[in-house]
């Protein structure tokens, strides 16, 4: 659903509230796309690029003053996209004119894969550009997202969900080299998106009798083993390559060793998605009731410390 479309439903929302002859203050809140998500740090570590639709205006109802309210946002449209940013806050800018669905760098940086209409794709990157000529569809068939990179660049994880008229037995993990040839399905059911990791072996989540499980599967042995019990696992997962450890969106951002022990909560806020630096530090949404500080992205070091607001939503506020 565009950002266009649930700011229609919200206006309308609020028109009918507002329309009320008699008036409270009963909170009430409309849930906005957050302006910035998806952040993914370049292997370079000096570039992070995210999904980005702006704020343009922010809409106050000045008949509920005094009250603890939620305001209407209208977006600019006619400049969502993908950005980029410096990874010290500066230079932001709008490289392509259209959002990538679940990003991933290649190891070295010179490519991107995302999933478009469905279909795993990836695009060659030259450090400040990217060749949309040049863009390759790996995939065919179903729906397939979150592409996950080995270290070496040369094999892909991935996710495949159920789509008609198709099996269900197709839904599963699968991986495939990095340009689309060797297909094949590791994890057949419903489980989480993947994540590679050392000694070709990938990570994922997946819903067994007493919870949900931490899964590790060996491209070597083609075995998959469950390693410990999570709670709380909302989405998201990435492997630190220079921590040797797991993060995943649950009770905010946590990490686990790859051994399925030793859970640790690096931020109990509302965030949505994250990426780690080649160093180990998080860029992270935070996300919540939208002002400058929400919906924005937020940098801090590998164990929960030293955050940092990256960037701002910037709007003129406006009182009817």
């Amino acid at each position: 659903m565009s950002n266009y479309i649930k700011y229609c439903i919200a206006v309308l929302l609020f028109a009918s509230i507002s329309c009320k002859k008699e008036r409270d203050c009963t909170d009430y809140f409309v849930h906005y796309p957050s302006p910035y998500e998806d952040p993914v740090w370049h292997p370079s570590g000096k570039l992070i690029g995210f999904n980005h639709t702006p704020i343009d205006k922010r809409i106050i109802d000045a008949s509920r003053k005094g009250c603890s309210t939620s305001d209407v946002f209208t977006y600019k449209e006619d400049s969502t996209g993908f950005w980029l940013i410096n990874a010290d806050g500066t230079n932001q800018r709008r490289v392509l004119s259209y959002q990538l669905l679940t990003p991933s760098w290649s190891p070295d940086g010179k490519w991107i894969a995302f999933s478009r209409a469905g279909q795993i794709v990836k695009m060659p990157f030259d450090g400040e550009n990217f060749d949309e000529m040049k863009l390759e569809i790996l995939t065919d068939g179903g729906n397939n997202f979150y592409p996950s990179w080995s270290p070496d660049g040369q094999w892909i994880a991935y996710h495949r969900s159920y789509s008609a008229p198709e099996p269900a037995s197709v839904m599963g993990n699968w991986l495939m080299d990095s340009t689309g040839s060797g297909r094949k399905q590791f994890l057949t059911g419903n489980s989480g998106e993947p994540a590679w990791g050392e000694n070709q072996r990938i990570y994922f989540f997946r819903g067994v009798n007493n919870g949900i499980a931490l899964t590790v599967y060996s491209q070597e042995a083609d075995t998959h083993s469950n390693l410990g019990i999570v709670p709380f696992v909302i989405s998201g997962i990435k492997y630190s390559t220079s921590l040797n450890r797991i993060g995943y969106i649950g009770r905010g951002i946590e990490t686990i060793g790859t051994d399925g022990k030793e859970t640790k909560i690096l931020s109990a806020e509302n965030i949505t998605s994250f990426s780690w630096s080649p160093e180990g530090k998080i860029v992270y949404t935070l996300s919540g009731r939208i002002n400058e500080g929400t919906g924005v992205l937020w940098v801090m070091d590998a164990g929960g410390t030293n955050k940092k607001q990256l960037t701002w939503n910037k709007y003129k506020t406006i009182q009817h």
